[in-house]
């Protein structure tokens, strides 16, 4: 593990209420406009997304219920854990898979989204040296 894949997931840890952020304060605001964005730019369901960074699922799970086909990834074990846990509560709307990956190495084949959500990431990777780099 790299140094900043380990500062990443030492960030966040068990206690860290990723899956809370978006619902206050703040983070309304965020989660508001950025649903907006994606209402306005996203294909017609049902589109596949591939949420790199997707933490617990903020974005991911309301997707999924619209009719996407949405693939998780998120760098730390803690978020995958939470987002299959939360995804217990909508079977109807399952996401295609809730996997943990590196942002920098995704496991996916070329062309086989349609659309990828790049948030987190954006938090993380601020070092051009680390959005180049290649995961290990």
């Amino acid at each position: 593990m790299t140094k900043s894949q380990e500062k990443i997931i030492n960030h966040y840890g068990k206690d860290f209420k990723e899956h809370q952020r978006l619902s206050s304060g703040f983070g309304q605001l965020e989660k508001a406009r950025v649903e907006q964005i994606l209402d306005r730019f996203l294909p017609k369901p049902p589109a596949v997304i591939l949420d790199v960074g997707g933490g617990t699922g903020a974005y991911a799970f309301p997707l999924a219920k619209k009719g996407y086909t949405v693939h998780l990834i998120d760098l730390t074990p803690n978020h995958i854990e939470k987002a299959k846990a939360m995804s217990n509560f909508q079977p109807t709307f399952p996401l295609a898979s809730i996997t943990v990956g590196d942002a920098r190495k995704l496991e996916m084949k070329d062309k086989s989204v349609d659309v990828v959500l790049f948030f987190g990431p954006l938090y993380h990777l601020t070092k051009r040296k680390d959005r180049i780099a290649r995961a290990k």
